[in-house]
């Protein structure tokens, strides 16, 4: 049964709770210092043994985090093999400290355990919490002290908490006794903003057009700004509370007219750079690398003429973007995808709807993201235009299709446009953890009123489907989706009908067709768009676009 180290009294002893501080002799003075009221009075429904006795303390260390520890059982004590019973030892928890203790920012919780004739110890949490039951190994950073995070995605999860911290030996064949430790989550509520910024003065008219985080937590803004007639792309690093300066601008291409497209980071921190760029008058997109921020940038690859990219993926080092080619035939473009493996020239494929025959259909790739075993296939989604029904009148319909890398192959399926006539999907995204993707699009009737759609898909089947809305115009659509860490997705775009003309960013759940929060910025008699998110490795929501009519704006929305 499992022991809960349940608050008894506070003593100066708490700095000696730090690594390699334990002393056995000392723990049992201070039991005997405390008495009979030092025993566990916990309920049943904490895990705690009654009839143990085996007593527990709780203190409050100064870092703010909660230490407990608990005495060694009747089966023999620290030091040689059986004690003075001459029983083989067990793996025991003497300790546990866990801080800060209310976690209050996005982020993780360190656990440190203190635990003897003990080869390792595994932790489990998170059962009540949005990710499920989350069990982990601590790692052992000095001789009988492990350590752990106990991670935290999201505002939903503040309240009280318990992990079971469980010691174990002989490859994990025999264990110890678990013990339960309490620990608290105060976050701010979901949806609620911790910042808001306008840039006027420094950056001048524009917006935000991607957005990624570097390994260290620093964002990165890819930024379009627009000069008379002229536009520039621009970077813009913030840490992760959202400040910058000026030496935390970069123009990409200076003396270049260019409008920044998507923007990828890889583990290794190296920055993928998607944009149109003009050369002689004509505008084709290219894709620039930069080893690091601030770092030389460096062509990876370049458009053809005619082509459009709308999209950039990356999985392990490889770029793939996403978009359309021109035919010179009737149908005048099919999808495209191009590959850019580390150090390759890449592979590129185009897309043609096989429907009612080909070279009938126009395609375009809007969105894509890496999927299957390390990265070997692709999702791209978009729509297809064209006589769809009797031969008779252009509609569109949204399409999906699975790239597989390893034949250079993949077959485009074009989708029912249902509820309305027509369909579009403008992004995806795919959760890690379940491998389900998330389309984000919109359908509408013949003169075309964008109502948003989310379609969740397994396996690449379609499982659900729900509408997030109805938008007045094309220009106010849904923009972009993220899946959070926190299990659920983010949408950003334009406001509803008849609603105004606010930024909007919401979170839905899957199977959901009611948003979990709303995040909204109205300016009154401006417009404000939402045109770009991406979340934070603990679910931290930056979200981007422009606001006041013509001014890159940021946001940082807690999630």
């Amino acid at each position: 049964m499992a022991r809960s180290l349940a608050p008894a009294f506070a003593f100066a002893f708490a700095s000696c709770l730090l690594p390699g501080c334990y002393d056995g002799s000392q723990w049992d003075e201070l039991l005997a210092m405390a008495g009979p009221s030092s025993s566990s009075s916990s309920s049943s429904s904490t895990g705690t043994d009654a009839d143990s006795d085996s007593d527990s303390l709780t203190t409050t260390s100064a870092s703010g985090g909660t230490t407990a520890g608990g005495t060694e059982g009747s089966t023999g004590a620290s030091g040689s093999e059986g004690g003075s019973t001459g029983l083989p030892l067990i793996p025991t928890v003497d300790n546990v400290s866990i801080v800060p203790d209310p976690l209050t920012y996005s982020g993780s919780q360190l656990v440190q355990v203190h635990a003897h004739d003990s080869e390792g110890v595994r932790m489990e949490y998170g059962t009540d919490q949005v990710q499920g039951k989350t069990t982990i190994e601590l790692t052992e950073i000095e001789p009988g002290i492990f350590e752990g995070l106990l991670k935290v995605y999201t505002g939903f999860d503040s309240g009280n908490h318990e992990v079971t911290i469980t010691p174990w030996k002989s490859n994990g064949n025999e264990e110890g006794e678990p013990v339960i430790a309490a620990y608290s989550i105060d976050l701010q509520q979901p949806g609620s903003g911790g910042l808001w910024e306008i840039s006027k003065a420094l950056t001048g008219p524009g917006q935000v057009q991607a957005i990624a985080v570097l390994q260290n937590g620093d964002i990165i803004e890819f930024i379009t700004l627009f000069d008379d007639d002229t536009t520039h792309c621009m970077l813009r690093r913030r840490e992760s509370g959202g400040s910058w300066g000026n030496s935390d601008l970069i123009d990409v291409v200076p003396g270049i007219e260019c409008r920044a497209i998507d923007i990828e980071i890889s583990d290794d921190g190296t920055l993928g750079l998607l944009m149109d760029r003009s050369f002689a008058g004509e505008w084709t997109w290219s894709l620039l690398k930069m080893s690091s921020w601030g770092a030389e940038t460096k062509s990876a690859g370049s458009g053809n003429p005619g082509e459009v990219a709308y999209a950039l993926a990356e999985f392990d080092g490889s770029l793939a973007v996403c978009g359309s080619t021109p035919t010179g035939k009737a149908d005048l473009t099919d999808a495209m995808v191009r590959v850019f493996p580390p150090g390759l020239s890449g592979q590129m494929q185009t897309f043609d709807s096989e429907a009612k025959g080909s070279n009938m259909f126009t395609e375009t790739a809007r969105g894509c993201a890496f999927i299957g075993d390390k990265g070997s296939e692709i999702l791209v989604v978009g729509d297809t235009f064209g006589p769809h029904v009797d031969w008779k009148f252009d509609r569109n319909r949204r399409f999906d299709l699975i790239y597989r890398l390893s034949d250079n192959s993949g077959d485009l399926h074009v989708t029912d446009p249902g509820p309305g006539l027509q369909s579009v999907a403008v992004d995806v995204d795919v959760d890690e953890e379940s491998g389900r993707a998330i389309v984000l699009g919109y359908i509408c009737e013949k003169n075309c009123v964008p109502e948003g759609q989310l379609w969740l898909l397994e396996d690449g089947e379609q499982v659900w489907q729900t509408s997030i809305g109805p938008h007045p115009v094309k220009q106010l659509r849904p923009f972009a989706v993220r899946w959070s860490p926190a299990r659920y997705f983010v949408v950003a775009s334009g406001d509803l009908e008849g609603a105004g003309a606010a930024f909007l960013i919401r979170a839905y759940a899957p199977f959901e067709s009611e948003p979990l929060w709303t995040f909204s910025r109205e300016t009154p008699g401006l417009l404000n768009l939402a045109l770009t998110l991406t979340i934070g490795a603990y679910g931290e929501v930056y979200a981007g676009g422009y606001a006041a009519n013509a001014f890159p704006v940021f946001a940082i929305i807690y999630g």
